[in-house]
């Protein structure tokens, strides 16, 4: 029975580990990670364990804390904040803060070696997130830019014949560049839709 048991564990990680697997080196490598990471997990339990135990304490020797990587991480996820990427791309930025709260509540319980591994999936993917918003981004920018040097033309060719309203245009091509710069396109878009000329 025992053995059946130990055999039918064997087909169930064979079978998780097949779909992620191209060849057999492959299957070898994902197996020996995977083990690997089971053996640290085990090894840092006991030790997390055993370190609230008095008298054993003492002699136990936790892996210290990986504090540059989670606040690498933390001002990364910050960014992607900052550029509204729970907005802009949410199910990404949904999929990098559900593997960052994990690699929180890892680290906050002194799980530093599983919560290190969290901490570089999550950076490896706000990493990714961050590079796509920035494109994402630019992209916006290039294209305002292309539409306010049209508008800026068909104004200078206004003003070749109604030189009194200088002002008002000059204060409107500065309105619309302040809106680039804000990345307020929203109100460019409606801005541009209303020329004074």
């Amino acid at each position: 029975m025992k053995f059946k048991n130990f055999f039918l564990l064997w087909i169930c990680i064979f079978l998780i580990l097949l779909p992620g697997c191209k060849t057999g080196e492959n299957i070898s490598k994902k197996v020996k990670t995977t083990f690997h990471e089971i053996k640290e997990d085990i090894v840092e339990r006991t030790k997390l364990g055993l370190s609230k135990i008095p008298f054993i304490k003492k002699y136990i020797h936790l892996p210290p804390p990986p504090e540059k990587l989670y606040l690498s991480t933390e001002t990364l996820i910050e960014k992607l904040k900052e550029y509204n990427a729970d907005s802009i791309f949410p199910e990404e930025f949904k999929k990098v803060n559900y593997v960052w709260k994990t690699a929180q509540e890892l680290y906050k319980s002194k799980f530093y070696v599983k919560a290190k591994r969290k901490l570089e999936e999550t950076k490896a993917l706000a990493e990714k997130l961050l590079k796509k918003l920035k494109s994402y981004k630019e992209n916006l920018r290039k294209k305002a830019l292309q539409k306010f040097e049209k508008i800026k033309k068909k104004a200078e060719e206004y003003l070749k014949h109604h030189k009194k309203d200088a002002l008002k245009i000059k204060f409107y091509l500065w309105k619309l560049k302040e809106l680039i710069n804000l990345e307020n396109y929203e109100q460019f878009k409606k801005e541009l839709k209303n020329p004074p000329f």
